[in-house]
């Protein structure tokens, strides 16, 4: 029996599977306990029926369905694993031509299996946060010289797996400098007002 995911709205999923001939019904698993399916555990049914609609697990793991057969001596078991879609970016506060001074709030919002966020400048890793999205990643440009960088992030799915995001931006760091005696000085702690 070839069970296959014919459909995925997000919250549901249609299963599909070959004509079973003489099976007196089905029973559908999830990771191996008993689904409900039109309010009952078990769908009886001719061997023409080859498809069933059940909820979605919406907690951004991995699982395993399974259909069996009921009443043909040879029947078994057949699982497949259906991942949630792989994470993406919404949304991201760093925009190309942004100028960056002092910390900036940087924030990336995910759909799909995303578990954390890892924030990038250039070839540096500047740091991750875990969690659910929104996240939102404290930058200290002091971190990084004057001047453009090319800024992305990579998203981490529930298996460890890293997506990068192809959409880099690039924008500019500026780092204040006071002069006193001739002498640049750079103070995270300084506070000005410039008009």
């Amino acid at each position: 029996m070839n069970v296959r995911i014919a459909a995925d709205t997000g919250l549901a999923l249609t299963l599909t599977w070959d004509p079973v001939p003489n099976a007196e019904g089905f029973i559908f698993l999830l990771d191996g306990s008993e689904v409900l399916t039109d309010g009952k555990r078990h769908i009886t049914m001719d061997g023409s029926k080859t498809s069933v609609k059940i909820a979605k697990p919406q907690d951004g793991k991995p699982h395993l369905f399974e259909v069996r057969a009921l009443g043909r001596i040879d029947s078994g078991t057949v699982g497949i694993n259906q991942p949630l879609a792989p994470p993406t970016t919404v949304s991201n506060s760093l925009k190309t031509g942004d100028k960056l001074i002092g910390t900036y709030q940087w924030k990336v919002e995910t759909a799909g299996d995303c578990v954390k966020v890892e924030f990038w400048s250039d070839n540096t890793k500047l740091g991750e946060v875990a969690g659910a999205s929104p996240y939102v990643f404290s930058f200290d440009t002091t971190k990084v010289p004057t001047g453009d960088h090319v800024f992305g992030v990579v998203e981490v799915d529930s298996a460890g797996v890293r997506h990068p995001d192809e959409n880099r931006v690039t924008a500019h760091v500026a780092h204040l400098q006071v002069t006193v005696s001739g002498t640049p000085v750079v103070s995270q702690t300084l506070k000005a007002v410039i008009a």
